[in-house]
């Protein structure tokens, strides 16, 4: 990643959302919601408080979905928990304000950064750019930047990179993405 995990995450929404045929509107409910989520993580550092802080946000939330709406969600109560569990655990904390760029800044070992074109969860025209830009702060001379095109987060050819597609694919790792790696690893004196 190449920007704070706050922007991945709106990023990630939105694009997963579009690739799912979701209405702007929509769209824009969730980006709405996860202002309201993120704001309570950031403002809690207390799990417990931020835990029963999300779970009034959720709650409220879901009382306003239509009675279609709460039939396509079989378990709410269930699907709550979970997001609560989720949202207040130290790792997504982390993730949720970790800024790579300080750290991209000092890095001077050799770098390959690769993404898929089509990967929706780590969108590489948000992410390559700003960590390129901080490879170059640090003075490193001996960085490759790629991004394969047609490839989703898992570097298998993909139609649109939909988490819907995941299943459906049966390639495990495309051969442009284990070409990428290996031809960088041989140009860096790896297996010889």
């Amino acid at each position: 990643m190449g920007v704070v995990g706050e922007e991945i995450l709106y990023s990630h929404g939105k694009l997963i959302n579009k690739a799912m045929g979701l209405p702007e509107d929509s769209i824009a409910k969730v980006r709405d919601l996860q202002d309201q989520l993120f704001a309570v993580i950031k403002e809690n550092a207390d799990p417990a408080a931020a835990a029963a802080k999300v779970a009034t946000v959720i709650a409220e939330r879901l009382s306003r979905l239509t009675a279609d709406e709460r039939k396509a969600i079989e378990n709410m109560q269930a699907l709550a928990e979970a997001q609560t569990k989720m949202l207040v655990s130290p790792w997504f904390r982390h993730f949720l304000m970790y800024d790579p760029r300080p750290t991209l800044e000092k890095v001077q070992c050799p770098v390959l950064a690769i993404c898929g074109e089509k990967d929706l969860q780590v969108d590489p025209k948000l992410n390559l750019p700003p960590m390129e830009a901080a490879l170059k702060k640090a003075n490193n001379k001996d960085v490759t930047i790629k991004e394969l095109p047609g490839l989703n987060h898992l570097f298998q050819a993909s139609e649109t990179g939909s988490l819907a597609e995941y299943q459906k694919i049966e390639e495990t790792i495309n051969p442009a993405a284990l070409e990428a790696v290996g031809q960088w690893l041989a140009a860096h004196g790896v297996g010889k």
